[in-house]
């Protein structure tokens, strides 16, 4: 009893397929998901979401994500993946092996340089490295 992911980005939809479950990165922890979970939406965080079961692979396939939503929602009578559809949506996805390490340092060295002058800027600035040492924890 497979559950159906969608893992779309606002450039394109990166994944539709049947998998066995997932783990998850979300604004306050990480979350594992596997059929016939209970509906829920909920904000994504940073870090990597893992895929077990996906058709053709072997083992599990990582992306890093960097914030968005995800839903949960019951299978339908008739649907294929009868564990449930998984819909998350995400404002970049990449695999592990294609982040800029060096990049993503020198980023991070220049957002802890910051000093913020409004609680907004102070915000961001805490989005901004928790982010980048998301990304970097990801690629190692």
């Amino acid at each position: 009893m497979p559950l159906t992911l969608s893992l779309v980005t606002p450039e394109k939809t990166l994944l539709t397929a049947a998998v066995d479950g997932l783990r998850l990165p979300l604004a306050d922890g990480m979350a594992g998901i596997l059929p016939g979970r209970a509906p829920m939406v909920a904000r994504l965080g940073y870090g990597p979401l893992t895929v077990r079961g996906l058709a053709g692979e072997s083992g599990e396939k990582t992306w890093f994500v960097a914030g968005g939503f995800v839903q949960v929602s019951p299978s339908k009578p008739g649907d294929a993946a009868d564990g449930g559809t998984v819909a998350v949506l995400t404002n970049r996805a990449m695999p592990p092996a294609e982040i800029d390490v060096a990049a993503a340092r020198a980023e991070l060295t220049e957002v802890n340089a910051r000093v913020p002058a409004t609680p907004e800027a102070r915000t961001q600035k805490d989005r901004d490295q928790a982010r980048l040492r998301a990304m970097i924890a990801s690629a190692a």
